[in-house]
């Protein structure tokens, strides 16, 4: 929904400047572009920051504060292998996914603006799009989630173990992992806009 009203959102304001210049048909490359290399991307990983992270956080800091991680660590079990790995594998698998639903709901939402504003039909705006977007585009935007993924995956259950044995405790260690999370996704969001420049990618 988020993203479906960003489009929106985004395509109304650039509609309007491009029907001042008559320059109606280039908000289909303006909102794909910018959708597919940086604002679906973007957009999910705050998203799963907020969301993700600080599930994780809550989830393994209540298990320690209720001792269940030191429950596995007498049965000689690791709690970083049992509660880290399955939740790192699944946010950097996932995340892609995640991101490309997000853009093709962003795209939705900028159709639905060109079709009502600039009497450009659906379908003519994803033809268009399937001819503008090129696949570097999509690669970059589709190549950095997996680690925005990884990163929200470490971050959350990081401060999880951090929680102290305090209730709480608990509530600190996932203000602190959102906040790490939407920082650190914003940071590598800039370090692969970098690289990309330098690759001309």
């Amino acid at each position: 929904m988020l993203s479906f009203l960003i489009g929106i959102v985004i395509g109304y304001q650039s509609a309007v400047q491009l029907k001042t210049f008559g320059a109606n048909i280039y908000i289909v490359n303006l909102i794909g572009i910018s959708t597919f290399r940086e604002l679906a991307p973007l957009i999910t990983g705050i998203i799963l920051a907020g969301r993700v992270s600080s599930g994780y956080t809550a989830n393994i800091g209540l298990r320690k504060v209720s001792e269940e991680v030191d429950a596995l660590k007498v049965l000689g079990l690791s709690p970083v292998v049992l509660l880290t790995l399955p939740r790192l594998i699944s946010a950097t698998f996932f995340t892609p996914f995640l991101t490309l639903f997000s853009a093709l709901t962003m795209l939705l939402g900028g159709a639905l603006v060109s079709d009502i504003i600039l009497d450009i039909n659906i379908r003519d705006f994803f033809f268009r799009l399937s001819e503008i977007v090129a696949n570097k585009h999509f690669l970059a935007g589709m190549i950095k989630t997996p680690f925005f993924g990884f990163y929200i995956a470490i971050i959350g259950t990081f401060y999880g173990f951090m929680t102290e044995k305090r209730p709480e405790s608990l509530g600190y260690s996932v203000m602190k992992s959102v906040v790490s999370s939407i920082a650190g996704i914003i940071l590598i969001d800039a370090i692969f806009s970098i690289i990309f420049m330098w690759i001309k990618l």
